[in-house]
């Protein structure tokens, strides 16, 4: 049976308040295992299990910075070690 995809984009510049309130309600949506996303045109529903895999990539060069995170999961998966990450503000 092929697999459904559902997927959601959105793109747009924000000040540095806007992306603080998304993150943060990013983070209460994980704490509270019920994400949901918005736009015009799409709509879309995401229950984080307890464990999820965490990737962070930060680049920074002369003209551009970036900060890309991905948090992603599977079915069932779950099994892993957490790694050891350090954020410092």
């Amino acid at each position: 049976m092929p697999e459904s995809i559902t997927e959601f984009k959105h793109e747009s510049i924000q000040d540095r308040k806007s992306i603080v309130k998304y993150l943060k309600t990013l983070w209460e949506g994980i704490d509270n295992g019920r994400i949901a996303f918005h736009s015009e045109e799409d709509e879309i529903e995401l229950i984080p299990p307890d464990l999820m895999n965490l990737k962070l990539r930060v680049v920074h060069a002369e003209d551009r910075s970036k900060i890309i995170l991905q948090i992603g999961w599977k079915p069932n998966e779950g099994k892993e070690k957490p790694g050891n990450l350090i954020v410092r503000t």
